[in-house]
């Protein structure tokens, strides 16, 4: 299994941002590079047969918060991206699931004492 991390995303407001009638669109952008969340999906960084996650930190454990095959189905703002590829495809394995950025691995949450 390998895990690529895609960095972490903040929420902003872009000087123009794209109008629409139906909705609001929210932004995101990775706080390494301030690549928009919109035009890193465009440049297909993502492999089709990878499982695409956000994560995020809560009470001193790194969650996993989403898990889907379509990174388009991903708002990361304010969460990391990972990306797991040669793993089950089943995104109902990694909910719930705490992960270590140093192993690169997931484990059960724990149960409290």
């Amino acid at each position: 299994m390998e895990v690529i991390d895609h960095g972490e995303w903040v929420s902003y407001n872009p000087e123009n941002p794209i109008r629409i009638e139906t909705g609001i669109i929210m932004y995101c952008r990775r706080v390494s590079d301030q690549k928009d969340w919109y035009e890193y999906l465009k440049e297909k960084t993502f492999r089709q047969d990878s499982l695409k996650m956000t994560v995020m930190k809560m009470d001193e454990e790194v969650r996993i918060s989403t898990a889907v095959q379509d990174a388009s189905r991903l708002f990361p703002a304010n969460q990391q991206v990972i990306e797991v590829i040669d793993a089950p495809n089943d995104a109902e394995t990694y909910w719930g699931r705490l992960y270590d950025h140093s192993t690169k691995t997931f484990v059960e949450k724990r149960k409290p004492e």
